[in-house]
C-alpha cells in the first residue's frame, strides 16, 4: 500500500540525517567560568546601588 499524502519539508522517512545537520558546525554552549562570575558580580553591584539612591 502506497500513501499518496504530500510529504513534509524536511522530515525523512528511512532516519537518514539531513545533509546540514551531518556537516554543520557544532554550536557552542559552553559559558566560562569568569563570565559567570562577572555576572553575579554586576548585578549585586545595581542593587547596591538601588539602595544608595535617595
Amino acid at each position: 500500500m502506497r500513501d499518496d499524502k504530500p510529504k513534509e519539508k524536511g522530515v525523512n522517512i528511512m532516519g537518514k540525517k539531513q545533509r546540514n545537520r551531518v556537516t554543520g558546525q557544532k554550536k557552542n554552549n559552553h559559558v566560562p567560568v569568569s563570565d559567570v562570575i562577572a555576572a553575579d558580580e554586576a548585578h549585586g553591584k545595581e542593587h547596591s546601588a538601588a539602595k544608595r539612591k535617595p
